[in-house]
């Protein structure tokens, strides 16, 4: 199945834009100034309101910002681009970063470093001196405490040490405001809580109240807000639609079963399926639903092409156990008859589930004619592989139980590990610990319950995380 992009692109605009208008007016209403769709564009170009801002972080009634613009871009080909919140200057020429960070990796020490040279890098000249470069603050408004000391402001320079730490006076300054701090007493207090306000009426500032009743209430505003929250998630649709369609087909490639083609033509249908089908009533995002419907579709095809029903699949898996274990206790391949004693099953149930296996005749045929060449079980990577589908399924089960049983205390997480993992035995485990049987199958149980509540709420908050 081929689909042009620019078709395909067209069709989930045209099916989606009844639906999203409602989803981009739900998250609208949610918004706060501490989410940096709703920062970068109620400052962008507005003086005044990044006025009133810098005056009450860095404390100077005096400061008047000139020019102000909203997502500067800073491309590179070969080296790391950045994408400045709000970039400011006054009339002393000092320049302004101002950025929202409600991520802690994204408030480190370096990354303000970066950005103070991105804003030095178009300030000079040729042939102007580096004593003309103006002074420069960079500001992070960060969601927690970045520091944890209670204050409202942190303030970086750097000093000399060898000098009774005396300023550097680079000109460079670098500004972490508290957005955890609230003290309503204080200019500081006062401009977080506006930041984390829905409503422009609960707000203290007149100036950033304005800006947000516009594009919160307004129905000029709301419609700007609309088109760039729908520009975001076509972005990052695409793109995550992308990724899950290359990893799921980095998966099945490596089966060497399916081509890149197929699982990608797939993977399209899975993403017009999910258009086709999403409300926001569902309560998650399209982003989130589509995921499924892309990595879900990708299976399905997968296992249609999967003749043999599961049961018949676990039973040649059975046969394929039992050849490994006698070709080691043998030293040699096991006769389909040695198969059928070791199993239990008759002789000729066991040849028809070979026969059954369409992948191969027999995993100990040789791959060439020599005698050196490899038999064909020593190319598997896994002996006791299942279908392409289930393989999927089953990395993904894997991985949710590997982040629940760091959730568990440390010793029902080695009782968890010494049973499944190392095969022991709860009698072995207990003297293995110095705990009695009983207690450790009492702990073993707890381990289950705890596990599975887990499981499932780790389930619910992927969920959580994905609503907005």
């Amino acid at each position: 199945m081929n689909h042009h992009p620019g078709a395909i692109q067209e069709e989930c605009m045209a099916k989606m834009e009844m639906n999203r208008q409602e989803e981009y007016l739900n998250r609208i209403d949610r918004l706060k100034l501490m989410d940096d769709d709703l920062f970068s564009e109620a400052l962008d170009g507005k003086v005044e309101a990044v006025e009133f801002i810098l005056q009450v972080v860095l404390e100077r009634d005096d400061l008047k910002v000139i020019e102000t613009k909203a997502q500067v871009e800073y491309k590179s080909a070969t080296k790391r681009s950045i994408r400045l919140d709000i970039k400011a200057v006054d009339r002393e020429n000092e320049r302004f970063n101002l950025e929202i960070q409600r991520a802690e990796e994204g408030s480190g020490s370096k990354r303000a470093r970066f950005h103070g040279s991105m804003i030095d890098r178009d300030l000079l000249e040729k042939g102007m001196d580096f004593d003309d470069l103006p002074e420069s603050y960079v500001i992070f408004i960060t969601e927690d405490d970045k520091y944890g000391c209670g204050e409202p402001l942190y303030h970086i320079e750097r000093k000399i040490e060898e000098n009774d730490d005396a300023l550097f006076e680079d000109g460079l300054h670098i500004l972490y405001v508290n957005g955890e701090y609230r003290n309503v007493d204080t200019p500081v207090g006062r401009l977080m809580h506006d930041f984390h306000c829905t409503k422009s009426e609960d707000m203290y500032s007149k100036v950033l109240a304005d800006e947000v009743k516009y594009l919160k209430e307004t129905e000029g505003g709301r419609g700007r807000m609309c088109r760039i929250l729908e520009e975001m998630c076509e972005e990052v649709e695409k793109e995550t639609a992308e990724r899950v369609a290359k990893e799921t087909a980095r998966s099945l490639l490596a089966l060497g079963k399916f081509s890149y083609e197929d699982i990608s033509s797939y993977g399209v249908e899975g993403l017009i399926d999910a258009v086709e089908k999403f409300t926001p009533k569902m309560g998650a995002r399209f982003e989130t639903y589509a995921l499924v419907r892309i990595r879900g579709n990708i299976i399905d095809k997968i296992r249609s092409q999967d003749f043999l029903p599961r049961s018949v699949r676990r039973k040649i898996k059975d046969v394929k156990e039992a050849q490994e274990e006698l070709k080691k206790q043998f030293g040699r391949a096991a006769t389909n008859t040695e198969i059928a004693n070791f199993l239990g099953i008759e002789k000729e149930k066991v040849e028809q589930l070979l026969s059954d296996d369409t992948t191969i005749t027999s995993i100990y045929d040789k791959k060439g004619s020599s005698d050196g060449d490899l038999e064909i079980i020593d190319t598997i990577q896994d002996s006791h592989s299942l279908a392409p589908h289930e393989e999927l399924e089953e990395k993904d089960v894997k991985k949710e139980l590997e982040n629940a049983l760091k959730r568990l205390p440390e010793r029902e997480r080695t009782i968890m590990v010494l049973y499944y993992h190392e095969n022991m035995t709860l009698k072995e485990i207990g003297e293995a610990i110095n705990v009695s049987e009983s207690r450790i199958s009492q702990l073993h149980a707890q381990a289950i319950m705890k596990l599975k509540n887990l499981l499932s709420e780790n389930r619910s908050e992927r969920l959580k995380r994905s609503i907005i």
